[in-house]
């Protein structure tokens, strides 16, 4: 993960690509669910975090 991250930061997640992500509760989770580049964005809207879901990261590589 890039980034400093505060340690009070809550793991909120969305993808870059789609609005995949919220479901989500940890990094290790997002890891284990095949999440990929993963990085801290504490300005983002609606999340914490901003990373590439399993099916865009698919979708990406057909």
């Amino acid at each position: 993960m890039s980034g400093k991250i505060p340690p009070d930061a809550v793991f909120s997640l969305v993808c870059e690509r789609c609005d995949a992500g919220m479901e989500i509760e940890t990094y290790e989770q997002a890891l284990d669910e095949g999440w990929t580049d993963i990085s801290y964005e504490p300005d983002l809207p609606s999340a914490n975090f901003i990373g590439l879901c399993p099916d865009c990261r698919r979708a990406e590589e057909s």
